[in-house]
Parts: C-alpha cells; sequence; structure tokens
C-alpha cells in the first residue's frame, strides 16, 4: 500500500490520497524540499534560479514564474554542468528541454581484482561488460519556475 502524501499538480491544486499513485511532474514537499515525480521516483532539482523556494513550505502556487529567456538559459547553464560533471552528450535540445547519454562504465577494478583471483578466467566477462554496457538517458526539463529537474530512463 503507498504511503498517504499531499501530492501537488502543477496548477496548484491540492490531492490528499493514499492509493493514488503520483503522475509525472507531480509535487511533493518532504519535510525538507520541494521533490517532483520523475515518473519513476521523487526527484530533487538539479538546478533553481531560486533554490530558497524550493526548501521553504509555500508550493508552486507561490512561486514566481520566469520568462523563456530565463528558462532557457537556466538549462544551458544545467546542461553544461551535467556534460562536464557526467561526461554526458546532448542527444536532442529545445529551448525547455534536453536529452542526455550518459555511457554506463564498468567497475574496472573489481574485474581486475576478480581476474587475478580466478587466473584470468574472468577476462571474458570483462571484456563483455566492457562492449556491452549500456546508457542512461536523462531528460532535463526546465519548469515554468525556473527549476530544472530530471526524468530519467534507462536503455
Amino acid at each position: 500500500m503507498a504511503r498517504p502524501v499531499l501530492l501537488t499538480h502543477p496548477e496548484g491544486a491540492d490531492v490528499a490520497t493514499a492509493t493514488q499513485k503520483p503522475v509525472l511532474g507531480d509535487y511533493h514537499y518532504d519535510g525538507r524540499r520541494w521533490l517532483r515525480f520523475s515518473g519513476r521516483r521523487w526527484q530533487r532539482a538539479l538546478y533553481s534560479c531560486d533554490p530558497a523556494v524550493l526548501e521553504a513550505k509555500a508550493g508552486p502556487e507561490a512561486w514566481h514564474e520566469v520568462d523563456d529567456a530565463e528558462r532557457t538559459r537556466l538549462l544551458d547553464v544545467a546542461v553544461r554542468d551535467r556534460v562536464l560533471t557526467t561526461n554526458g552528450q546532448v542527444l536532442y535540445r529545445d529551448d525547455h528541454s534536453a536529452v542526455l547519454r550518459h555511457r554506463r562504465r564498468p567497475a574496472h577494478v573489481a574485474h581486475f581484482l576478480a581476474t587475478v583471483l580466478t587466473l584470468g578466467a574472468w577476462l571474458v566477462v570483462w571484456i563483455a561488460a566492457t562492449v556491452l554496457a549500456g546508457e542512461d538517458r536523462v531528460m532535463l526539463v526546465v519548469d515554468r519556475w525556473g527549476h530544472v529537474w530530471p526524468q530519467t530512463s534507462t536503455r
């Protein structure tokens, strides 16, 4: 059974429920900060024009909206930060969202130790893990209040 939480839709309407699952874009205050449902789990904002507002109890109905040029600038900053810190690649970009790809890296140290301990037998597994490593795609979305939120999907 789902834990009862107070969900806030982007339009500001509160919906309290114990059984209703949150939908993509719902907001929730967890007692410390505002979170947004990414379709899979509750996520923190990656970047914000006013980080203090995300820690205040007042919800989206009290937040100040930013113009389109500022939203685009905030998304540029967040995308640049993610590319530099996670070595991601931009696959798609528009004014209010961007899709980034991050290649998963195998745990080379663990594979090396397993290869040494098995006298080389693990080398085949290590090579396969390196060649078949997948990727993670993250969609960054900037809302009308200037907060950049991740939406994750795994490939």
